[in-house]
């Protein structure tokens, strides 16, 4: 009875050893397949990488950054809706990345869907990650989608942004500086 169960937790254990090595021999693919994705798409050659990550993908589907990769790839082929499904596919497997919500975002507004950025764009706000920028690209997808009072509403923001963001302006020259007071 013995020889049973120390051959049956003899077994288990090698195979999690073996499961722990699968998982990092995978890791480490995916790391590599990603970094010659990445090489392939500088030298211009974006359906090879996609190529090659769509076969990653085929061993590891629920991996972020090959979806992250291969939206990419798929994006500088033209190929919007395609690059569309892998973005919110990351944005799935990774809901707090806020570069995974600015891509969907920018995705979004790229193939012209507005009405659907919108919410993308609010939840990549929430994260508290914001600037001028991102009101103009919020304002201009208000518009495109037919609210022209929340257009106007994030321009209005954009600006604040920008001002307050500014140098601020000089003390006359008669006022004390701060330097004087360190």
């Amino acid at each position: 009875m013995r020889a049973s169960i120390w051959v049956g937790v003899a077994v288990i254990s090698v195979g999690a050893v073996g499961g722990q090595a699968i998982v990092g021999n995978r890791a480490s693919g995916t790391a590599k397949c990603v970094r010659q994705a990445y090489a392939l798409m500088e030298g211009g050659s974006c359906d090879e990488a996609t190529a090659m990550l769509e076969r990653g993908l085929r061993q590891n589907p629920a991996d972020s950054r090959l979806h992250a990769a291969l939206a990419e790839a798929l994006n500088g082929m033209g190929c919007c809706s395609q690059a569309l499904e892998h973005y919110s596919i990351w944005t799935r497997l990774e809901p707090d990345n806020p570069s995974a919500l600015w891509a969907l975002g920018t995705a979004y507004v790229g193939c012209h869907r507005y009405r659907e950025a919108i919410p993308t764009l609010q939840r990549y706000a929430s994260l508290g990650v914001v600037d001028g920028a991102f009101y103009r690209l919020l304002s201009y997808c208000y518009r495109k989608a037919g609210q022209p009072a929340r257009a106007r509403r994030a321009r209005q923001e954009a600006d604040l942004i920008e001002t307050l963001a500014r140098r601020p302006q000089r003390q006359p020259p008669e006022t004390a500086g701060l330097w004087q007071y360190m």
